[in-house]
């Protein structure tokens, strides 16, 4: 199959290399998403060619939401307190929604993380309509649409979602923590999911009566590593003058 994938400026090598060595013409196109999706649109529309979105499409929220069977069938069918996850364009909140409704939990909170420089849902919810952020900005690519998905929006106030925000330099803290913990490696977005645990963040959101104070069976989705490594990792540390102690969950 001819594919072109369009990605913007700020992409990682590693995640472009990973793209060319599937046999994908890759095309590089402005410095947000946003930018590189109109140009996406615009070849798919003038070549004739099929355009697949990232984020914004029913098919992508149906496959994600197997996700939720798959942790049906982990927990023997254990009812979760509370999800956690960050939030980009929004797919990944479209179907943890619909499989937690496919199985019962649509009472199941969803505490949804963006860093402060890509706080599109976040601002979306304080402004009470969809927003469209201005700019992106931070560590946090993978998370950095200016707009997220009517779907996703729509969601908000039909499931109980809690919009929260961290800092790059929390995002990184826990990602570091995370190393120490689990010999993984994570992007900065899964950071951000991450720092809820880290940082007490998910603490003060029981302590603050947003959660239940029996919260105890906490899921926290972490996904997304093919562009990190220790030397990344390190160089965020310094940038961030973290002189780490570690913190267990």
């Amino acid at each position: 199959m001819d594919t072109v994938v369009v990605v913007p400026k700020t992409t990682p090598k590693t995640a472009c290399d990973l793209i060319r060595s599937e046999g994908a013409r890759l095309e590089v196109h402005g410095s947000t998403f946003d930018d590189a999706c109109k140009v996406a649109q615009e070849m798919a529309k003038s070549d004739n060619r099929g355009f697949v979105p990232p984020f914004d499409h029913p098919v992508l929220w149906d496959g994600i939401s197997i996700m939720v069977d798959e942790i049906f069938v982990d927990l023997d069918g254990v009812k979760p307190d509370v999800f956690l996850i960050s939030v980009g364009g929004g797919s990944m909140l479209c179907g943890l929604v619909e499989g937690c409704r496919r199985h019962g939990w649509g009472d199941v909170p969803i505490v949804a993380v963006e860093t402060e420089g890509t706080r599109s849902f976040n601002a979306s919810v304080e402004a009470g309509h969809l927003v469209t952020l201005p700019s992106i900005d931070g560590l946090a690519k993978t998370l950095g649409v200016k707009r997220v998905c009517q779907q996703a929006w729509s969601y908000y106030g039909k499931h109980p979602i809690i919009s929260v925000v961290c800092t790059d330099k929390e995002a990184v803290d826990a990602c570091i923590d995370f190393v120490d913990d689990h010999r993984c490696l994570v992007e900065v977005s899964c950071g951000a999911t991450l720092s809820l645990l880290y940082t007490g963040i998910l603490k003060k959101l029981v302590h603050d009566g947003k959660l239940k104070r029996s919260t105890r069976n906490v899921v926290a989705i972490v996904c997304g590593g093919n562009a990190v490594s220790m030397k990344l990792i390190n160089h965020w540390k310094a940038d961030f003058d973290l002189t780490h102690t570690h913190r267990c969950l």
